[in-house]
């Protein structure tokens, strides 16, 4: 009986084998395209990353004559001040010891030159906090980005300094030989631990100096700080620049003043 039954089924499946057939290649062949296609877009994935990420490492600065921020107001005739920005349109923004239980705080804002009708100029006001136990230098600060996260970096190579137009006044009631604090300008290079950026002391004076007297600070003196684990280990890279920062350290305690900062620009 079973015998019959099989030797039916067999008959009656015999014009469905050529079916069979083509359905099993063509299954097989779409197994195909659809693995074709997955590795297609896994290839192309791959592309996009290594061009965006080459992209990063090799972006041309755009900042015409280097300039970093000359704090031309971009509505000069508006009676409110717009907020801090660099010459790429990206904003100022501040940092303070708060994350290690440090109480600097930190102000800052465009104000107007006297002496340069035409252009603003960055005020910070400040005031580092008592030294702990723990020897912390109490610190503060401004920096500024060349792009939105995630980061882009400019290649700055062309360019062998930097400069900036300064000015510090302590704040009303401190003495006069009170000991003022100190000023570091930082480049932060992609791939450098944070907290570890380059930087360079500058003493600013009490006035702003004329534009051909403005200082400038050679990249190539700029170290990582004394308590880096390495400073060997992390060499600034020119090319992979991202931001530029002021902080503002302290060794004695409690100190407040306000920094003045305009035109600070790379140059060759």
């Amino acid at each position: 009986m079973f015998d019959i039954i099989a030797f039916f089924l067999k008959i009656v499946s015999l014009p469905f084998k050529p079916i069979q057939e083509v359905i099993r290649r063509i299954f097989k062949s779409w197994r195909r395209v659809v693995v074709g296609i997955l590795l297609l877009l896994v290839g192309v994935e791959a592309i996009f990353c290594f061009l965006y990420v080459d992209d990063r490492l090799k972006e041309k600065t755009d900042l015409p004559d280097g300039v970093i921020a000359d704090f031309v107001p971009r509505f000069p005739e508006s009676k409110f001040r717009d907020f801090a920005r660099n010459n790429r349109g990206f904003e100022w923004k501040h940092i303070t010891d708060n994350k290690i239980g440090g109480t600097s705080v930190i102000s800052y804002k465009l104000d107007i030159d006297p002496e340069r009708p035409e252009k603003d100029f960055l005020r910070i006001e400040f005031k580092t906090g008592e030294a702990n136990s723990e020897r912390r230098q109490p610190y503060c600060g401004v920096y500024t980005d060349f792009s939105a996260p995630p980061y882009k970096v400019i290649d700055v190579s062309e360019y062998k300094r930097i400069q900036i137009r300064a000015r510090y006044r302590p704040a009303e009631g401190v003495p006069s030989d009170a000991k003022p604090p100190t000023f570091f300008i930082q480049l932060a290079s992609l791939g450098i631990p944070d907290y570890e950026y380059h930087e360079i002391e500058f003493t600013p004076g009490v006035a702003f100096p004329k534009p051909k007297d403005t200082p400038t600070y050679a990249f190539s003196d700029f170290q990582t700080p004394w308590w880096s684990k390495d400073n060997r280990k992390h060499l600034l890279d020119l090319k992979r620049i991202f931001r530029v920062g002021i902080v503002i350290k302290s060794d004695e305690g409690e100190v407040s003043g306000h920094l003045d900062l305009d035109d600070i620009r790379f140059v060759k």
